[in-house]
């Protein structure tokens, strides 16, 4: 077998950020987690979370830095990845996708707003 063929496969088997043994920790969102809206905190799940659902956030790693911006796992209502920033005390949601950048429903929508809305009350 080809050195090289074994080496692509296991690039696509662990992205780099998984082959590099030091793991990049985010600031942690004011907001919290609740049992269906987990932050992502560190690159080694925002990858992972990318390859789940085949879609590019790990690319957004070195804006998460900046304590300006934040990647949510939602799992309920519908499992997806949500990107929020921070506007003074307030949160927008940049972009909430599911797999393969497919567009989440009203309903869940919904409830993303509520939470955003209700912690900022907090």
């Amino acid at each position: 077998m080809n050195l090289l063929f074994i080496f692509i496969v296991l690039e696509d088997l662990h992205p780099k950020e998984f082959l590099n043994s030091n793991t990049v920790y985010y600031p942690i969102c004011p907001l919290g987690d609740t049992d269906n809206i987990i932050q992502i905190k560190n690159n080694i799940a925002l990858a992972s979370e990318g390859r789940a659902m085949h879609h590019c956030v790990a690319g957004y790693g070195s804006s998460l830095l900046e304590e300006k911006s934040y990647i949510y796992k939602v799992i309920n209502p519908e499992r997806g990845t949500l990107h929020i920033s921070r506007n003074g005390d307030n949160f927008d949601i940049n972009q909430f996708k599911l797999v393969c950048n497919g567009p989440p429903s009203n309903d869940s929508y919904k409830i993303i707003r509520q939470w955003l809305k209700q912690k900022e009350r907090q």
